[in-house]
């Protein structure tokens, strides 16, 4: 069972048999509005859904490539607004090269952080990983 909803380029469906709210963006952000209205909406969505997993995709994106400072900032918020908005999630994000960096700068600020993600090339990839028990892995 899913539902699935839409804002101003950005997807939203929950998929309630495995716990998962896949996001997807539908055309470019700067990293603001990433912040600011994007993470924070699936991070409040996720909380009010009891939804624990996100598949963050970022496939359809093309342009423009993040810069490191991007990156961090990103990772950085990510986390932050876990701890405000008071939800933890394990996040997938999927997309291809350039936007997705081949060295994971951005997963890796995460992760030293405190969050639960990962970033993949392959989607199949990343919902196999979702799907994994946290603590098994």
């Amino acid at each position: 069972m899913s539902d699935m909803s839409f804002d101003i380029g950005v997807r939203y469906k929950t998929r309630k048999n495995d716990s998962i709210l896949e996001v997807t963006l539908l055309r470019e952000f700067t990293v603001e509005e990433l912040i600011e209205k994007v993470i924070t909406e699936f991070l409040q969505r996720a909380r009010q859904e009891h939804l624990s997993k996100v598949l963050f995709d970022l496939s359809s994106l093309i342009d423009p490539v993040p810069t490191v400072l991007d990156r961090f900032k990103l990772a950085e918020a990510f986390v932050r607004l876990q701890r405000e908005l008071k939800v933890m999630v394990k996040c997938a994000v999927v997309g291809k090269e350039p936007v997705i960096d081949p060295k994971r700068f951005g997963e890796t600020v995460a992760v030293n952080r405190g969050a639960l993600l990962k970033v993949f090339t392959d989607r199949e990839e990343a919902e196999i990983w979702l799907k994994q028990d946290p603590h098994g892995e």
